[in-house]
């Protein structure tokens, strides 16, 4: 049954605008998996090194590309899937691989708020004491930021298949 069906008229994108809105969805969580991803790497070197300075400086970089992309991409992908989400067939609560997308977006932000942004500032302050191996936040961050990457890489995999489809009304 149509939104028209139940009373109500549900805003749709056409054309032009739903390619642009879907474009921007796919490169935004595309940009997502590789500076998550990037994270993770650059964070396993830089747990094993014993040099203070290169740890310093590769987390003030992690920590530029947090705020410069990984933040930002979350953000442009969150808005433009609840975007297309709501303005096509699928909506945001009625198939379960569109929820599923929607709760591994939201788990990525929470995730890099609560566990990555506050591993890096730990590191941080920790290599510029020059002591990295007084913390475990190292491996913390890495694991973190590989989660991320694979909660990303998830979501594409569920928009590519989407499995489990419709969720039943009570």
């Amino acid at each position: 049954m149509s939104a028209v069906a139940h009373g109500r008229r549900r805003l749709q994108l056409a054309g032009g605008a739903r390619k642009a809105v879907l474009t921007t969805h796919i490169a935004s969580a595309v940009a997502l998996l590789g500076t998550t991803a990037g994270l993770a790497i650059v964070g396993a070197h830089t747990a094993g090194t014993s040099d203070p300075d290169e740890a310093h400086a590769v987390y003030a970089v992690m920590s530029l590309l947090t705020f410069s992309l990984g933040i930002p991409l979350s953000f442009i992908a969150l808005a433009s899937g609840i975007l297309l989400a709501t303005t096509a067939r699928w909506g945001l609560f009625r198939y379960w691989w569109v929820t599923a997308k929607l709760a591994l977006l939201t788990a990525v932000i929470v995730v890099g708020a609560t566990v990555t942004g506050a591993g890096i500032d730990t590191l941080l302050a920790v290599t510029e004491r020059r002591a990295p191996s007084a913390s475990g936040a190292r491996w913390t961050l890495v694991v973190a930021a590989g989660a991320q990457a694979a909660m990303v890489l998830t979501a594409s995999a569920l928009s590519v298949f989407r499995p489990g489809g419709p969720i039943r009304a009570r």
